[in-house]
C-alpha cells in the first residue's frame, strides 16, 4: 500500500514485487518516499547502484518463505522486527533508516565494505543509532560538504560495523551492548569515551557492559577522564591514544621490550614491538611475558611505574629523576623467576644508584 509518501509491503511474504516512489532525491518536499515493512522476519536491504542510492533491494525472510521488493525512487526505510530475534542488514544503503527489533534478541549489521571512498566516519550510539559521514566529494556526498546518514535504533541488542577500502574511524563510545567493527582495509581506528575501565586486545575491546570484537583495527583513542580510571592494552599492535587524569593507570601487557618515556608526572610514552602508547596518566604498569624482557626507563616519566617481567631472565634499565617527591617511584614487582633478573638503576646524570645485581620481588626504586 501506498500512503502519504509511504510504501508499505509488510503484508508481502512471497515471491518478488517491484515498487516505485516519487523522486530519486531525498528533501522536505512531499516526493519523499519511504519504504515501511514491519514482520517477524529476517531483513536484507541492499543498494544496487552506484549511480542512484534510491535504488536497491529488500529481502524478507522467514522460516519457509522469502518476499524480494526490488526499489527505485525510495529515500527512507522503517523497518521493524516482531517477537523472535531479528537481523537487519543494511549493505551499501546510503539514504536514512529507522530500525525497531520489537522482541527477541536482535541485531543490525551495516556493511560498507564496497566503500572505495577516502574514509568513512562511524558513530555506534545506544540512544542515536548509527551515523555515516561520508567526505565531501565522496558517492553520494556534494562537492563541499560530507554525506551524512543516519540509523535510528530501537530495541538492538547487538551492532555491527564494516568499513571499506578508506581509512575508516568507528566512534563505540555511546555503546553499551554487544558490537563487531571491522575495519577492512586501509588504516582503520576504533574511538571510544565514557566513565568505565577498559581493556584493548587485538581482537576485542570491552569497557563495562560494552563487548566490541574487532578485525583490521590499526589505531585506538581512548579517554576516559573519571578518577581512579583504568585503561588496560594487552597484546595490541597499532598507536593507541590514551586520555586519562592524573589518577589513572595504564597497563600494558606485551611479550615483548619496554620502553618508557616522558615529559612529566602525568603524560609520557610506552614503546613495545610494533606498539606506540601515547597517555596521559600518573601511574603505569608494564607486564613482560615468557620471553627474557627489558624494560627501559630513561627518567622523564615521573609518575608511579609498576614493572614485572614475568617468567624469563628480565634486565631493568632504570634511570630516575632526581626529585623530592617520594610518591614518584618505580617498582619491580617480578612475579617469574626473580633470581635471574638484574635491575641497573642509576640518577639523572649517571650518579649510580645501586650496582648491577639480582633482585628480590616488590624491590622499591625512589626518585629522591
Amino acid at each position: 500500500t501506498k500512503t502519504d509518501g509511504v510504501i508499505d509491503v509488510s503484508g508481502r511474504f512471497y515471491g518478488t514485487v517491484t515498487v516505485t516512489g516519487e523522486s530519486t532525491t531525498k528533501n522536505a518536499s512531499t516526493d519523499t518516499t519511504t519504504l515501511k515493512a514491519s514482520s517477524n522476519s529476517n531483513f536484507t536491504v541492499v543498494g544496487t547502484d552506484v549511480s542512484d542510492r534510491s535504488k536497491g533491494t529488500l529481502t524478507k525472510t522467514q522460516p519457509g518463505k522469502t518476499a524480494t521488493i526490488t526499489f527505485s525512487n525510495i529515500n527512507d526505510l522503517d523497518l521493524a522486527g516482531g517477537t523472535s530475534g531479528n537481523a537487519f542488514t543494511l549493505t551499501e544503503w546510503f539514504y536514512d533508516a529507522a530500525i525497531d527489533g520489537k522482541g527477541g534478541t536482535d541485531s543490525v549489521t551495516v556493511n560498507r565494505a564496497q566503500d572505495a571512498t577516502s574514509g568513512l566516519a562511524f558513530t555506534l550510539d545506544s540512544t542515536d543509532g548509527i551515523k555515516i559521514v561520508a567526505p565531501t566529494g565522496s558517492f553520494g556526498a556534494g562537492p563541499t560538504s560530507p554525506l551524512i546518514i543516519d540509523y535510528t535504533l530501537t530495541s538492538i541488542e547487538s551492532a555491527s560495523l564494516i568499513g571499506g577500502a578508506g581509512n575508516d574511524s568507528f566512534d563505540i563510545g555511546g555503546w553499551s551492548a554487544k558490537a563487531s567493527v571491522i575495519g577492512n582495509a586501509g588504516l582503520d581506528g576504533l574511538i571510544w569515551s565514557a566513565s568505565a575501565d577498559s581493556l584493548l586486545t587485538p581482537t576485542s575491546f570491552s569497557a563495562g557492559t560494552l563487548v566490541a570484537s574487532l578485525s583490521s583495527i590499526n589505531s585506538a583513542q581512548l579517554e576516559n577522564t573519571g578518577a581512579n580510571s583504568r585503561f588496560s592494552i594487552s597484546g595490541f599492535v597499532g598507536a593507541v591514544d590514551i586520555t586519562g587524569v592524573s589518577s589513572s593507570t595504564v597497563t600494558a601487557t606485551y611479550n615483548s621490550n619496554f620502553s618508557l618515556t616522558g615529559a612529566s608526572a602525568t603524560a609520557g610514552t610506552i614503546t613495545t614491538g610494533n606498539t606506540t602508547i601515547d597517555f596521559t596518566a600518573g601511574n603505569v604498569s608494564l607486564i613482560g611475558g615468557v620471553r627474557d624482557n627489558v624494560f627501559t626507563l630513561d627518567g622523564t616519566f615521573t609518575g608511579v611505574v609498576t614493572l614485572d617481567g614475568g617468567v624469563g631472565n628480565d634486565t631493568y634499565n632504570i634511570t630516575l629523576p632526581l626529585s623530592t617527591n617520594t610518591t614518584n617511584q618505580v617498582t619491580v614487582s617480578d612475579t617469574g623467576n626473580t633470581s635471574r633478573d638484574t635491575i641497573i638503576a642509576t640518577k639523572t646524570g649517571g650518579t649510580a644508584l645501586s650496582k648491577t645485581t639480582t633482585s628480590a620481588p616488590n624491590t622499591p626504586l625512589v626518585g629522591y
